[in-house]
């Protein structure tokens, strides 16, 4: 389970939910810790989360026609990414 000071540090929770709220989301969150370079998960897999950033800084990329990674995107903290795959079932 997350820290609820982790949770309380990303935006999203503290713009739109009420304390209990958040309390009761908590209990389903996972706290992962990833190192620098590390895959989180790559294109086309089927996503296992939403993933809300509370430090640092994560980089999407989408692989181009000649199979080489292209940024598309950097998120930071506060930010959260994995929601389309998660809703769309991966």
């Amino acid at each position: 389970m997350a820290a609820i000071e982790d949770i309380e540090q990303l935006d999203f929770f503290i713009r739109y939910l009420r304390p209990y709220d958040v309390q009761q989301i908590a209990i389903y969150l996972i706290k992962k810790v990833y190192n620098i370079n590390d895959l989180i998960f790559s294109e086309g897999e089927k996503s296992n989360g939403i993933y809300f950033i509370s430090s640092g800084r994560v980089g999407l990329y989408k692989k181009n026609k000649n199979n080489e990674n292209v940024p598309i995107l950097i998120v930071t903290k506060g930010d959260v990414f994995g929601e389309v795959a998660a809703i769309d079932d991966g």
